[in-house]
């Protein structure tokens, strides 16, 4: 962040504890271990940031998008992304890790 935000605040508005899924491609998943590591920096550093997504929730109907690099696809109708709290609510393990952190 010293990097690229010199003399300004330090502030990441979206830290991913995930990644949105494809149609037809295997579900991405992270270790909290992983997110643990990765969010101390800024405990560390007195820097900010917000947690995409903290609450996982589902898109339905044609509301969910899709990329088209290469090849058109489409992003499933889960809105999850890692979230520290599941589509329905649940706490994740990484969420119990975050709040030990906090």
């Amino acid at each position: 962040m010293e990097k690229y935000l010199t003399g300004k605040p330090k502030m990441c508005v979206e830290f991913w504890c995930g990644w949105f899924d494809a149609w037809g491609e295997e579900h991405h998943t992270r270790t909290a271990a992983s997110i643990i590591k990765d969010i101390e920096p800024f405990f560390e550093n007195g820097w900010n940031f917000n947690f995409y997504m903290f609450h996982g929730g589902t898109n339905f109907g044609f509301m969910k998008g899709a990329n088209c690099d290469s090849a058109y696809s489409p992003t499933i109708t889960s809105y999850d992304y890692g979230a520290l709290l599941t589509e329905a609510g649940d706490r994740t393990e990484a969420y119990y890790k975050v709040w030990e952190l906090f």
